[in-house]
């Protein structure tokens, strides 16, 4: 998968390989990577929005949907137990990613209610004269 793919951030060359594993605190193993051409070494999480995340993703997740859900903010710091330049700062990595998940989630709910009278025909297999039809309520 191309978009998965690891490229060095110093030279953008994707001639990489793997150098060692190292175990964060929260996050479980990562990746150390070193790049073939220039020998820089970074992380797997580098110039990604992990990078330099410090607690659990699942918090964050929780945090954000919080927020997202109107929670207010020092609402937010007290009932998560973490601080206001935390939460400035992860509001701040993940701004930039509201109006795509906004558009994704209209997009979503449009989609999923939409039935075509092509796709109506197939699920009911049947097909009535304007006629046939008797006159009066559906259900």
């Amino acid at each position: 998968m191309l978009m998965l793919q690891c490229f060095c951030p110093n030279c953008s060359s994707m001639d990489i390989n793997l150098k060692t594993q190292y175990k964060t605190v929260n996050n479980g193993m990562r990746n150390l990577l070193i790049c073939d051409n220039c020998r820089c070494c970074f992380s797997e999480t580098k110039n990604t929005l992990l990078e330099r995340l410090r607690k659990p993703i699942s918090l964050v997740w929780q945090v954000i949907n919080a927020r997202t859900e109107g929670v207010a903010f020092n609402a937010t710091t007290r009932i998560f137990g973490i601080s206001k330049n935390t939460l400035l700062s992860w509001e701040r990595k993940f701004f930039h990613l509201s109006r795509v998940l906004c558009l994704y989630s209209i997009c979503h709910c449009f989609f999923e209610l939409v039935i075509e009278g092509d796709e109506l025909y197939t699920k009911v297999k049947k097909t009535f004269h304007q006629m046939n039809q008797p006159v009066g309520p559906l259900f």
